[in-house]
């Protein structure tokens, strides 16, 4: 997670399917924009600056990744 977005110099997203959810988690280092937060915001979630998820429905997932 968070090795990986400092390598990247960006924030790193990681979705699991679980049945019919998907948890989201986002990493973000202190100057990355956006952070962590505020992408788990635009999907419903929370947590910190730069460690944020939450969990969205599967058929959710599927249309975001969709469009």
């Amino acid at each position: 997670g968070r090795s990986q977005s400092d390598r990247l110099g960006k924030a790193v997203a990681i979705f699991i399917i679980l049945g019919d959810k998907v948890k989201f988690s986002f990493r973000s280092g202190d100057s990355h924009e956006p952070s962590a937060l505020e992408l788990a915001e635009v999907l419903g979630g929370s947590g910190h600056q730069n460690a944020a998820g939450g969990t969205i429905s599967l058929d959710q997932f599927i249309e975001m990744m969709v469009k």
